[in-house]
This record gives C-alpha cells, structure tokens and sequence, in this order.
C-alpha cells in the first residue's frame, strides 16, 4: 500500500470522525463506535503514509 493510499485512509477517518461526533448526541453507543474507527483510520493512513504497515507481509 502506498502514499496514496495512505491520505486516502486519513482523509476518510477525519470525514467518519467529524460525522460520528453529530451522531453522538442521538446515539451514545453508536456514535462511540464511528469516534474509534474514525480514529483507527486516522492512525493507519498517517502510518502507511509514512511507509509502513501495520501487518507484515510474509516475505519479509
């Protein structure tokens, strides 16, 4: 996975975090779920945008 996809997976994480914050006041439970994928997206797209993965691949 490569630099593009990277920014891909941050700019996807800030829209599913920003989106989830307005679903918190209806549904608690719900709206917690989306702040933590939101923010595990964040978290892999700024890694992979650095070059490295979260998994290793298997010929390494």
């Amino acid at each position: 996975m490569t630099e593009k996809t990277g920014k891909f997976f941050i700019i996807m994480g800030i829209l599913i975090f920003f989106l989830s914050l307005y679903v918190v006041f209806k549904d608690p439970f719900i709206g917690g779920i989306s702040l933590v994928i939101g923010l595990w997206n964040i978290f892999i797209g700024y890694r992979m945008s650095k070059g490295k993965t979260f998994f290793k691949s298997k010929d390494e």
